[in-house]
């Protein structure tokens, strides 16, 4: 925006004599006049020189041939000054040459008058000032660097004067001391420096003073704000004027705590690496061992003499994976390796180690530090222990046959016993029951036909057992085919079985709709035939029976659940529910050979799941199981 001015407005002849002309004519700076239309009307060498137009180009056009493309235009505000008898004094402002590079000019803007007095146009003298701004812009930007760098310096960096006083500070040397700026700024280095280097660092400060030395290095210690000591390594030299006169010290400070924690780590690792029992040793790609430990020592017999530069692969005759240049090739290339090798010892003894490789860098050096244990004696007991296992193996192979034909046997003979046991029970019961048909009443009396009652319903019960332990039998032979089932449509069938055989029951069942599992459906129907079975059987006595099958989420697994209100049992008895021939009714509440839950156990595991109860006497039970 273009400033007006203060001073009052001053009168300009049109015409100027010719000595002025020739000294405006021959100005280094650009003076040009115009008429309040912006027409230009007056062009000198200085205007030529600085925009590239010829005077007989420019004048007759408008001024803003000199305004850069895209640009704002500025001449309307410094004209609205100009109108008003307003000077515009050094204004900034960019113009175009006629060869379209643009330039930075300063421009005083006045305005030309008649005789009368009357403001009938501007006078304008510009001058070039790219360079000067292209110098200042320089400056800045190396004064941005400068700050930039000082203050953004991954180590410490200060200004401190010849007094030891700090000058300047950046933010990293605030960090590394725990002091502020400003904290700082108000004290001396030797303030805040540890009480036993002081007189070392005002020696090189001396030093530097006197000229016998351009710069110095120090280890040293500051004291922290917040008391701990800090280790740093300074570098300090000197900054000289023009007349050679001391002026100021540049300190770089780079904190070297962890460097300080490392160095003393290394020498307790060393001190460790001595006094471990395992035997420990460094050698260097391609090269020969740097480090052995007194472990190494006891095992291989060899001193640290006589292992030191030797190249371990030729000391200890070493038996590894590959040749030694493959082998050393894959630990550089990996980092790390571990696995057995096979050493000889000083004495001739051949050992066995459990060896670990891990590569270090070291001031450019690739190392290998290696570990070893000594397992001779454990894979001797481990070649006798695999002998006697193969011999075992062979042994349970026998066996293992011999029980598969006890098995078969025993399952002919469970078949042979079971269909010829069957033949006289239903030869018993039949007999009994035409007894009871054709002989009641007359040579059997009540006390007979009780005793045939009760003959016939021991046969059935006999049969009955011996039906449900060839199903158990049968359960465990079983080939598992698992396919996706919908179980809850398995239940549906089952219940539908249930309610055919008894329909004078009025039984509430709520079966929960669309689980779906992976199992094997013909074992699952069994499962269910028997759980939900069981649950029929004991609301029999129940007023108004309830029975539920579904499913809930327990430990992130699916459990399905078949409940009812029924008979229900204590829970003292529940451990052994799952046994063939347990029962916790007695037969006269409640008919069965108690060989159901121990089925559905078996279908439960062979699905590699588990199965479980809840029950109180008189409240029903609720069994879940999971299928894998």
């Amino acid at each position: 925006m273009a400033k007006e001015n203060s001073s009052p407005p001053k009168s300009e002849p049109i015409e100027a004599g010719p000595r002025l002309a020739a000294i405006v004519d021959n100005s280094d700076d650009a003076i040009i006049s115009k008429d309040l239309d912006g027409v230009i009307t007056s062009w000198n060498r200085g205007a030529e020189r600085i925009f590239g137009f010829t005077a007989q180009e420019a004048i007759g056009n408008p001024i803003t041939i000199l305004k850069p493309p895209g640009a704002a235009d500025d001449m309307p505000q410094i004209m609205n000054v100009v109108r008003r008898g307003g000077i515009v004094d050094h204004y900034e402002i960019t113009r175009a040459r006629k060869d379209g590079v643009c330039i930075i000019v300063s421009l005083t803007v006045s305005p030309i008058r008649d005789r009368a007095g009357q403001i009938i146009g501007a006078s304008k003298i510009a001058r070039e000032i790219t360079g000067q701004k292209q110098v200042q812009q320089e400056l800045r930007e190396s004064e941005e660097r400068f700050r930039a760098t000082f203050e953004q310096a991954a180590v410490g960096i200060a200004h401190v004067g010849l007094d030891g006083r700090w000058l300047r500070v950046n933010r990293r040397l605030c960090d590394i001391v725990g002091h502020s700026r400003e904290e700082l700024l108000a004290t001396d280095f030797a303030s805040i420096t540890h009480p036993g280097d002081v007189a070392a660092d005002w020696e090189n400060v001396r030093a530097l003073l006197a000229g016998a030395i351009a710069t110095y290095t120090l280890e040293k210690r500051y004291i922290r704000k917040d008391g701990r000591t800090v280790w740093v390594n300074l570098t300090v030299s000197l900054v000289r004027g023009d007349s050679n006169e001391p002026k100021y010290f540049i300190s770089v400070v780079e904190d070297m705590s962890d460097r300080k924690a490392a160095q003393q780590a290394m020498v307790r690792l060393a001190d460790l690496l001595e006094q471990a029992q395992e035997p420990i040793l460094a050698w260097e790609l391609g090269g020969g061992i740097i480090y052995w430990n007194r472990a190494a020592e006891d095992l291989y017999g060899f001193s640290r003499e006589e292992a030191i530069g030797k190249r371990s692969h030729d000391l200890l005759k070493t038996i590894q994976p590959q040749p030694v240049k493959e082998f050393e090739a894959l630990v550089e290339q990996t980092g790390y390796w571990e696995g057995e090798l096979t050493h000889t010892t000083k004495d001739g003894r051949v050992i066995v180690v459990e060896s670990r490789h891990k590569v270090v860098r070291e001031e450019g050096r690739l190392l290998v530090l290696e570990s070893n244990r000594d397992v001779t004696e454990r894979k001797r007991v481990e070649q006798q222990l695999s002998r006697v296992n193969a011999t075992l193996e062979k042994r349970v192979e026998e066996r293992t046959a011999q029980l598969h034909e006890a098995n078969r046997e025993l399952e002919a003979f469970a078949y042979s016993v079971s269909h010829d046991l069957r033949a006289p029970l239903r030869s018993i019961d039949g007999f009994g029951q035409i007894l009871l048909r054709e002989y009641a009443g007359k040579i059997i009396d009540e006390t007979g036909e009780r005793y045939i009652q009760k003959m016939s319903a021991a046969a059935v019960r006999m049969a009955n057992l011996i039906q449900d332990l060839l199903s158990l039998s049968r359960i465990s032979r079983a080939e598992l085919t698992k396919q996706r089932v919908n179980i809850s449509e398995v239940a549906q069938l089952v219940m539908a079985d249930l309610r055919s055989q008894s329909p004078e029951r009025n039984v509430e069942v709520r079966i929960e709709d669309h689980l779906i599992v992976e199992a094997d459906p013909r074992l699952v129907r069994v499962a269910l035939d028997n759980l939900l079975g069981n649950a029929w059987k004991f609301t029999g006595k129940e007023p108004h029976p309830r029975i539920e099958f579904g499913a809930v989420q327990t430990a992130g697994k699916t459990a399905y659940f078949v409940r009812d209100n029924g008979a229900g049992f204590s829970m003292e008895h529940a451990g052994n529910l799952f046994g063939p021939f347990q029962r916790l009714h007695r037969d006269t509440e409640f008919e069965g050979t108690g060989i159901g839950l121990a089925i559905v156990q078996r279908v439960i595991h062979k699905h590699g799941g588990t199965i479980s109860v809840e029950a109180a006497a008189g409240r029903g039970a609720s069994f879940y199981f999971t299928l894998g």
